[in-house]
């Protein structure tokens, strides 16, 4: 048994081989819109992942193919989780759909990331009267009562 892989692999070509593909910025932002992943394009093109990865960040156009990618690859989880026949199916394609999720919420955060329920503001009000008299005004609001702390409680 031989420790070798039975098909060695080229190398991967490097950011100046994507020069010789035609339209390569469109075919980019075309592939991701559709939910292809820069791993396959890789695979596709024998290109480095980064070396493609560079050249779409370079594209104005790629924050919104992002988008678009996102929203194909969740839509996608989710019909493979709706034809999931059996347990195995179901948890891997429920797996999915969470990763899918998760990198919508980092990769568009504006669009399907955590919204925050509410803002406010603290105020902290500190008062040293003499060495060892402190007191300690914090209130969360500025239309709430104050809740004071006296030296026993802040050292």
């Amino acid at each position: 048994m031989s420790l070798l892989p039975e098909r060695i692999l080229p190398p991967r070509r490097q950011y100046a081989a994507l020069s010789y593909i035609p339209d390569v910025d469109d075919r980019i932002i075309d592939a991701l819109s559709q939910g292809q992943s820069i791993y396959s394009l890789a695979d596709e093109w024998n290109i480095a992942r980064l070396s493609i990865q560079r050249r779409a960040w370079a594209n104005p156009d790629y924050a919104d193919a992002m988008a678009t990618c996102v929203q194909a690859r969740m839509e996608q989880r989710e019909a493979e989780l709706q034809r999931a026949d059996n347990n195995v199916a179901v948890t891997r394609a429920d797996r999915l759909l969470g990763h899918a999720r998760w990198l919508a919420e980092r990769s568009c955060p504006d669009r399907w990331g955590a919204k925050p329920t509410g803002t406010g503001t603290v105020n902290v009000q500190i008062v040293i009267n003499k060495p060892g008299d402190v007191q300690v005004a914090v209130s969360s609001d500025p239309h709430c009562a104050a809740t004071t702390a006296d030296s026993s409680v802040v050292r």
